[in-house]
């Protein structure tokens, strides 16, 4: 599955994934991919929150036993069990 992301500019509103961006060679490091905006051509992209449907942007990041998940505050692991209680 592709990363989701969000443009930062506030302008802009653009949300997709990895997939959707623009991409081109990072000219400083050829061995990287740089990523763009196809809404507004910014590069100023945030990972936005693992949950289906959510877009806010990541800012909890959790290793599972199915790989590294990165959430939003909302859906941190840790946030869960502490509103199931």
């Amino acid at each position: 599955m592709a990363d989701k992301l969000i443009c930062r500019n506030r302008h802009c509103g653009w949300c997709g994934t990895t997939d959707d961006a623009l991409k081109a060679p990072d000219p400083f490091h050829p061995d990287e991919t740089l990523l763009g905006c196809p809404g507004c051509l910014d590069m100023s992209l945030d990972g936005a929150c693992d949950e289906p449907n959510c877009w806010a942007v990541a800012s909890c990041g959790t290793p599972t036993p199915a790989g590294y998940r990165h959430t939003c505050f909302n859906h941190a692991p840790l946030n869960h069990k502490e509103k199931s209680k």
